[in-house]
């Protein structure tokens, strides 16, 4: 297990100054504090990801969330971003063959490819169980996790109306034992908040040194793979989606050509006042920096993209933003088949290449072949004549086969290392993965990584 938490997590502070004005934002969160006003004025503690179902070094940055949050007096608060195009109903699960490790791609339910998870409808919830269940009995021999825990939780949850909020939901139940969960803030729903309505406004309103701030910080920093906004002369890209309702999301410009009256467009229509618009990773971050959280947990990805944000927000924008911090971790399973790298490859087939031809050296045999071995070789360099010198050559290969026929086991345990380093390196890649839904790892390395955060 190997933990990341940049800055170390003790190290890890609250924005100062007074906490943020959340009375609109409460109206919001899914999973609310129960009428516990005494949260409403806590600081918040956010961190969030897209609602699948993620490997453990998301759930780290929940783990870390919620620990903070008990040690700085803070709330901790969930941003589920469902806007984002993500198959959250595909789900890879490791299994073994023998020797060999695969992977079983599951497709719990249907998926509308190009249609954010909050813009369609929940899965069958029946029929995700049965489909699980039936691949639990149908692969039983080959699964290499238990599925059981999905199951179960799947037979927990209440309905839903989106994907998104079936899937939180889901990932609420499987977290529990591991982290309290506090409030979800659903990014669909940020056009709700007055103060990113009034974000979006100054945006349009200042759309070329907006872009133009924007696309610098995204040149600055290419390894964080954000894209760059279009500017055209009468139209600005903005870091923001259009979303309709079981529809692909689309991007949205501001239309300058009265520089009095930008008005918000998508390729296709105007943006209406009703239109759901939600933000982009870059300016997600941002939002929430400024107008929700006082910290934000990031893990690995968010951790680099975030400094597109940190410089975009300061040369545009020019307020303070809340503390980011950075925490995530490597876990993997484990599996009882062969597992190499290249070099182990090599090894075993430098061996069996090499074992036929010194199997005397290698048993360290002293039989009368190998005596006769050995003198062969000590002449062969005293005897200048060819014709001699080939004729021992061929003594010495006849020696080879009849040592090879008397000890044969050797020979086969060495081919057998050859296969088996192939299968390693093959197994390699999948044993070695860290991203399995987390809930497949055993209870114990998750609670170890809870014990972690303290």
């Amino acid at each position: 297990m190997r933990i990341t938490c940049d800055p170390p997590f003790q190290c890890w502070q609250l924005a100062p100054g007074p906490s943020r004005n959340r009375t609109a934002l409460t109206r919001l969160l899914q999973n609310p504090w129960h009428d516990d006003h005494a949260h409403n004025k806590k600081p918040l503690i956010a961190t969030g990801h897209q609602p699948w179902l993620w490997h453990p070094g998301i759930l780290a940055k929940y783990i870390a969330a919620a620990n903070a949050a008990l040690r700085l007096d803070a709330t901790p608060l969930n941003l589920v971003v469902d806007h984002d195009i993500y198959d959250t109903q595909k789900l890879a699960v490791p299994i073994k063959c023998g020797h060999r490790m695969d992977i079983l791609t599951i497709q719990m339910s249907a998926y509308q490819a190009e249609v954010p998870s909050g813009c369609q409808p929940a899965a069958n919830v029946s029929a995700v169980i049965d489909k699980l269940v039936h691949i639990r009995n149908h692969h039983s021999e080959t699964l290499q996790v238990d599925l059981a825990p999905l199951i179960e939780a799947y037979g927990k949850l209440a309905p839903c109306n989106t994907m998104a909020q079936q899937m939180a939901a889901l990932i609420d139940q499987l977290i529990t034992p591991y982290t309290p969960t506090g409030p979800s803030l659903f990014s669909s729903h940020f056009h709700e908040l007055p103060q990113f309505r009034d974000l979006v406004h100054q945006m349009a309103h200042d759309a070329p040194h907006c872009a133009k701030y924007y696309n610098a910080a995204v040149l600055q920093y290419p390894n964080a793979g954000i894209a760059m906004l279009d500017i055209q002369k009468h139209r600005i890209e903005l870091p923001l989606w259009l979303l309709r309702w079981q529809q692909p999301r689309q991007r949205v410009y501001v239309d300058i050509a009265n520089p009095y009256q930008p008005r918000l467009v998508t390729d296709q229509q105007a943006v209406t006042p009703d239109d759901l618009i939600a933000p982009r990773s870059v300016l997600m971050s941002a939002a929430m920096r400024s107008i929700c959280c006082d910290l934000f947990v990031h893990g690995h990805g968010g951790g680099v993209y975030d400094q597109v944000t940190q410089q975009w927000w300061q040369q545009w924008h020019g307020t303070p933003l809340a503390p980011m911090v950075v925490a995530s971790a490597d876990i993997t399973l484990d599996f009882d088949v062969p597992v190499n790298d290249f070099k182990q490859l090599q090894k075993a087939i430098w061996w069996k290449h090499h074992l036929p031809h010194n199997l005397d050296r290698a048993l360290n045999l002293k039989s009368r072949q190998a005596t006769q071995k050995h003198d062969l070789i000590s002449h062969m360099n005293d005897d200048r004549d060819k014709t001699r010198r080939a004729m021992a050559y061929e003594n010495i290969q006849s020696i080879n086969r009849e040592l090879a026929h008397a000890n044969p086991d050797p020979i086969r345990d060495a081919d057998t290392a050859v296969k088996l380093a192939t299968q390693g390196l093959c197994n390699q890649q999948i044993a070695q993965r860290r991203d399995w839904c987390f809930a497949f790892y055993p209870p114990r390395d998750l609670k170890t990584l809870a014990d972690t955060f303290t």
